[in-house]
């Protein structure tokens, strides 16, 4: 004897039971009829590890300020290995093609300009800015002729100049190097 007959059940009602029950199921638990899967086979997890952030900024003077202020996005739009330029001023004068050299640097913490009382970062805050007397330019600058994604960070009448080169790529900006052409 089969079990359905021994419940009195017709095999008619079989199905529509089955299904209410299923539909009773989903519906406590709606996390179920969820994939953990998306369409490439990742998790949720592993798909936000692989994605890359939106650029914190649309153009060039705000991603430069939405830079300053933060530490993290430093980090994270900061390309590594990561160039530093330095003018020897002993040298200026004598030989112009030693007086300017470059170095790669291949982690963000051997960058020598981070600031510890500013959270570490290698560009001021604009607090700091501020507070310290620094200036910035960005934009088209005559060292550094057709590239408009330079800022210079300068102190005004020192001989002081830091020039932070950008490049976009992906989407957006990213730091490659710092040449320090103080005098």
């Amino acid at each position: 004897m089969r079990w359905y007959k021994r419940y009195r059940l017709k095999r008619s009602s079989i199905v529509p039971a089955v299904l209410a029950i299923q539909i009773l199921v989903l519906s406590a638990c709606p996390g179920l009829l969820v994939s953990p899967f998306d369409s490439q086979g990742l998790t949720a997890e592993a798909h936000a590890a692989t994605s890359k952030p939106a650029c914190p900024a649309r153009d060039f003077h705000s991603f430069v300020e939405a830079f300053a202020e933060s530490a993290a996005v430093q980090r994270q739009y900061t390309r590594l290995p990561f160039v530093y330029g330095h003018l020897d001023v002993d040298l200026i004068g004598t030989d112009d093609d030693k007086a300017f050299s470059r170095k790669l640097i291949r982690s963000f913490d051997a960058i020598q300009y981070r600031d510890p009382e500013d959270d570490n970062r290698i560009f001021p805050s604009n607090t700091k800015r501020k507070k310290k007397g620094f200036r910035i330019q960005i934009g088209r600058l005559a060292e550094y002729p057709g590239n408009k994604t330079i800022v210079l960070l300068f102190l005004p009448d020192t001989g002081f100049g830091l020039y932070f080169r950008f490049v976009r790529a992906e989407g957006c900006w990213s730091l490659i190097g710092i040449d320090d052409r103080s005098t």
